[in-house]
């Protein structure tokens, strides 16, 4: 997927609320999470200083893409 931002994103990680799985955000805010089976999942996205939003996706799909504001 991809995070997209106007701020930095810098240190940011995406987390899979119901797998207890994290990882980080590349500099130009791509991301890629493995081994997640099909169904309906919560994406929260974590920055240091701001308070973590969360989006809704369905696996499979044809994007992951988060946008914040």
């Amino acid at each position: 997927g991809m995070v997209r931002s106007p701020k930095p994103l810098a240190g940011l990680r995406v987390r899979v609320v119901e797998r207890a799985l994290a990882v980080r955000v590349r500099p130009e805010g791509q991301y890629m999470i493995s081994n997640i089976q099909p169904g309906e999942y919560t994406l929260e996205i974590e920055a240091q200083g701001r308070r973590p939003p969360r989006r809704k996706i369905t696996v499979p799909a044809a994007n992951y893409d988060v946008e914040l504001k």
